[in-house]
Order: C-alpha cells, then structure tokens, then sequence
C-alpha cells in the first residue's frame, strides 16, 4: 500500500512538473528579431531550402570532378554559374521567409489588439443596454430601442468571437512558420507603432541596383555568353557556332537591361505602396478622434433626449470601426516598410545600418511622432 502510494505521489509530481513546464513555455517572451532567427535556423522551409543546396553542392562536386576527364573553360564556368545561381535562390527563398515571418509576427499583434477593442467595444454595448433597459422599465423608451441595444450587443459579442478565431489562425500560422507547436504561445515583446521613418528613393534603388540577387545572376549569365563569344572566335569554329554564341550574348545583355528595368519598377511600386501607407496612418487617426468626439457628443444628446437610441448605437459602432481601420493602417505599413525592405535586397539585422548610411544629417536628428495602436 505504501509503494502504491510513493508510485502516485511521483506520478503527482511529475505531471506538476510538465505542467508548470509547459505553462513557463506559454509564457516564455518572444521579440520579432528572435522569431525570424528561429523560423530561419528551426523552420521547416529555411530546412528544405538548406537539403536543396546540398543537392546543388553534390551536383557542383560532380560536374568539377567530371571536368578533371573532359576539361572545358564553358563546363567550368557553368558549372560555377549554377552553384552560385543555386546559393542566391536559397538566399531569397530565406529572405522571403523572413519577410513572412515578420508579417505573420505582426499579423498576431494586429489581432491580439483587435479583440482587445472588440471586447472593450462589447462593454459599451453592455454598458447601453444596462442603461437601456432601466429606461426601458421606466417606461422611457420604446421596446424598439431596446431591441436595437440587445442587437447591438449581441453584435459586439459576435465581433469578439471572430477577433479570437483570428488571433487563433494568426498564433498558428506564425508557430508554423517558426517550428512551434500550434498551441504555444508567447508574449510578444516587440510592439506594432507607427514610427515613421526616411526613406531615399534613389539611394534605395541605387542599392537595389548592385545587391539584388536576379541582377548578379543576369549579369553572371551575361558573363558566360560573352566568354562563349571569345572561346569560339577562332578560324576552325563553323560560322554558325559564332552566330550562336553572339546572338546569346545579345539575348542575355537584353535580359540584363529587363531584369533591371523590372527591379526598378518593384521598387518604385513597393516605395509607393509604402507611402500611401504611411500617410494613411494620421487619416485614420484623425478619424478616430473625430468618431470618439461624435460618440461622446451623441451620448450626451441622447440624454437630453435629441437622438434616438439608434442614432447612439450607430455612434458607438462607427468608433469600433474607426478604431479597427486606425489598427489596420498600422498594421499595413509596418508591413509595407518591411516588404520595402526586402525588395532591396536588405536583411531583418542589415536595416539599422542601412536606414543610418542613407540618412540625411538633419533626418539622423528628427524625432518623429510614434503612437502606439489605440489602446483599449
């Protein structure tokens, strides 16, 4: 009896000691910079693009070794062209990810803030219909109004109901992305604001120009036709072998010119997106105080019995609504500043030191407004 009871007491132990593991691991605190690490060196993706370098690398190995029987200065120099060719897809595919990472990051902050307004949103519709129905019992208003109050309030509990799926398919979509398991959840220690920052259009493109990846496999490819073009200019190469490496080399020096041209406008287009953005951003702010002013001033009017209580809950919902559009316009230019971002080429650790080169003297001493999504 006495073992029995020793063996349920461990029993008992132990499953405290997972338990409170597990619940440290729920709590433990997450900032966006270790997120995109971990999605980076744990994910699933970042490891099927490391297993598909080791197959370029083994296919690398061999063509290099099959050279040492049947040299070609052209094998060669494909041979180079496609490892290289092969590390730069699995650099974007990784800086794709991390951009991905980041977004569904922010994605999670977005929703967590929105059920928070969806919520506080439910205690002013509580609160109305509370007050609703004391007047309603005091034969002040009609059953009308107090129809429209518990509608509105019914509303509202729905809104918090799609808020939590949301932030539920938001936390699974980012512990995906980062190798968790789907029910872990951390506190997020990096913040969704609106700190706006200087962007040079020129020198991002400038740099856009001379770092991205599609550039410098053009100009490899450009490369190689042009060392086609010397290798077969000698009198015992058939004339249409010459043909055919000149018209490659026109071929890949138009593609060159394209390629460019076609960065140029993602970056033109991303540069845009983020502008119209940023200047969302204090429209929908403003449009927050002014739904803000127009509740208050509808509840006091209804009190004095000018509005009807339609005219009040279409007050109260037009707040919720601008509070949600105001998160929103946040939410898409922190998103539109990091697709920016990785159109240039740039990493989540190489953006400071960037955004710091770029900068103006005056703009490194400009302090820019930086307000938070609307609290609760």
């Amino acid at each position: 009896m006495k073992r029995v009871l020793f063996v349920t007491s461990l029993l008992v132990l132990g499953i405290l000691f997972f338990s409170l593991a597990g619940a440290q691991e729920k709590l433990s605190s997450l900032s966006l910079e270790d997120a995109i690490k971990k999605g980076l060196e744990e994910g699933k993706d970042a490891a099927l693009y490391r297993i598909q370098l080791q197959v370029a690398h083994n296919e690398y190995q061999k063509a290099m070794a099959d050279l040492l029987l049947n040299p070609s200065v052209i094998s060669k120099l494909s041979a180079e062209n496609s490892w290289k060719w092969a590390q730069r897809e699995v650099e974007i595919n990784l800086s794709e990810l991390a951009f991905s990472i980041e977004e569904a990051y922010y994605n999670v902050l977005r929703a967590e803030q929105a059920l928070r307004l969806a919520q506080s949103g439910a205690e002013r519709a509580k609160k109305q219909l509370d007050d609703i129905q004391i007047r309603f019992s005091l034969g002040m208003v009609a059953e009308i109004d107090l129809l429209q109050a518990q509608l509105e309030a019914e509303q509202a509990e729905q809104e918090i109901n799609n808020a939590s799926r949301d932030l539920e398919l938001a936390w699974q979509n980012l512990n995906s992305l980062i190798a968790v398991d789907p029910g872990t959840r951390f506190e997020l220690t990096s913040t969704l604001s609106f700190s706006p920052v200087e962007i040079d259009f020129e020198k991002s493109l400038n740099y856009a120009l001379s770092h991205r990846l599609e550039i410098q496999q053009a100009e490899d490819n450009l490369k190689l036709a042009e060392k086609k073009v010397e290798v077969s200019n000698t009198p015992y190469t058939p004339s249409l072998d010459k043909e055919a490496a000149r018209l490659e080399r026109e071929q890949y020096s138009i593609q060159l010119a394209k390629t460019r041209e076609s960065i140029e406008l993602e970056i033109r287009e991303a540069y845009f997106t983020l502008k119209n953005a940023e200047e969302q951003v204090p429209l929908r702010e403003k449009a927050l105080q002014v739904a803000r002013e127009n509740l208050n001033i509808a509840q006091a009017r209804f009190e004095n019995g000018a509005i009807t209580t339609l005219d009040l809950l279409e007050a109260q919902y037009n707040l919720y609504q601008a509070e949600i559009s105001y998160l929103q316009s946040i939410y898409d230019y922190n998103v539109s500043l990091a697709r920016f971002f990785t159109k240039l080429g740039l990493s989540f650790d190489e953006r400071a030191t960037f955004l710091q080169s770029s900068a103006s003297p005056t703009q490194e001493e400009d302090t820019s407004k930086s307000p938070e999504a609307p609290a609760s």
